[in-house]
């Protein structure tokens, strides 16, 4: 399929020459991608660990390990097999991150530290996404504050929901998704996972799950009703805007 395969370069001033692909895939072929996985799979299948301790997109490989030495043998297995069948790890693009669950600390490359304060989006935060997105529904509407509509006119209007109900939703649907999923599925797996640690002094953070919870108790859901999609999308759907 390959055999004889040439491509160009071309940009908005002119194309250069063709030029014939000897090394790696032909880019544009519509079955260069499924080959690249193909191929990286095969070559990888006896260094390869589980969901979540090894994770592939595309060329892009996530390793964890619980210890440095231990990341550090396995990314050097990695690079072994692969200079060995041709190809190579960027060490350039090479990323660390260490995280200790239960300090507050994440250290990136282990010489910046960043201290994490503080939640994502505290409620003072979703005031301010709040005020932001109904400044640009009144934008687009071409009206200010000055002419006094409710917030409501707007979405009804513009057909928008609230940026947070949209979230909402969203929220809701992966979680009806992961649901459905046998227990063995990877995804089931990584949410079984029981993270050692010491959670901070104070009020424990909200975590996901709480999150579901909450959205779940609001909308009188339950579980069980994750089992239909169409019945669970229904349910989650947005009904009016205001």
């Amino acid at each position: 399929m390959y055999d004889g395969a040439k491509t160009r370069v071309r940009t908005s001033i002119r194309s250069i020459e063709f030029f014939p692909v000897d090394v790696g895939f032909h880019q544009g072929s519509a079955i260069s991608p499924y080959l690249f996985a193909l191929i990286l799979d095969e070559l990888s299948r006896g260094i390869q660990e589980d969901i979540p301790w090894c994770l592939i997109f595309a060329d892009d490989i996530v390793l964890v390990s619980e210890s440095a030495k231990g990341l550090n043998t396995r990314l050097e297995n990695w690079r072994r097999v692969l200079e060995d069948n041709g190809l190579s790890v960027s060490r350039e693009k090479t990323k660390y991150l260490r995280c200790d669950f239960g300090i507050g600390e994440i250290a990136h490359n282990e010489e910046v530290d960043i201290r994490i304060v503080d939640k994502i989006l505290q409620p003072k935060e979703s005031f301010r996404v709040e005020v932001a997105e109904l400044r640009m529904l009144r934008w687009t509407c071409g009206k200010t504050l000055l002419d006094m509509i409710p917030d409501g006119a707007y979405r009804a209007q513009l057909e928008v929901e609230s940026i947070f109900n949209n979230m909402r939703e969203v929220r809701l649907r992966w979680f009806g998704h992961v649901r459905r999923r046998l227990q063995s599925a990877p995804v089931r797996r990584v949410e079984a996972l029981v993270v050692d640690g010491l959670r901070m002094r104070g009020r424990p953070k909200l975590r996901w799950e709480d999150r579901v919870k909450h959205d779940t108790k609001e909308l009188l859901l339950s579980e069980y009703m994750t089992s239909d999609r169409n019945e669970w999308r229904a349910r989650i759907r947005l009904g009016g805007y205001g």
